[in-house]
Formats: structure tokens, sequence, C-alpha cells
């Protein structure tokens, strides 16, 4: 999750170029934790959503 926020840094795309597998796996992880119940790019939603 902490990448993600990272996204915008030269050292993100230096270390997980656009479509690497850890790319893949770091943007799948934001956007299934983003919503709930959802899987994306095999990562699944693990946290319980505040209220």
């Amino acid at each position: 999750m902490a990448w993600d926020g990272l996204q915008e840094a030269p050292t993100f795309a230096e270390k997980f170029p656009v479509g690497s597998a850890d790319y893949l796996r770091i943007k799948g992880r934001y956007d299934a934790e983003s919503k709930v119940n959802t899987t994306v790019n095999g990562q699944k939603t693990i946290g319980k959503p505040c209220n």
C-alpha cells in the first residue's frame, strides 16, 4: 500500500516498470483494498472497511 502513494516518484518507475509482475501486484493490491470484497490482478481484499 505504501508504494502506491509513491507512484509518481522516479524510484517507483525504476524499481517497478509498468507491466512488470511487481507493478501489477502493487496496483492490484491498492485497487482491491480501495473497494470492498474485490479481486484485482489476483490480489484479494484483506482489510476491513473503516466505519
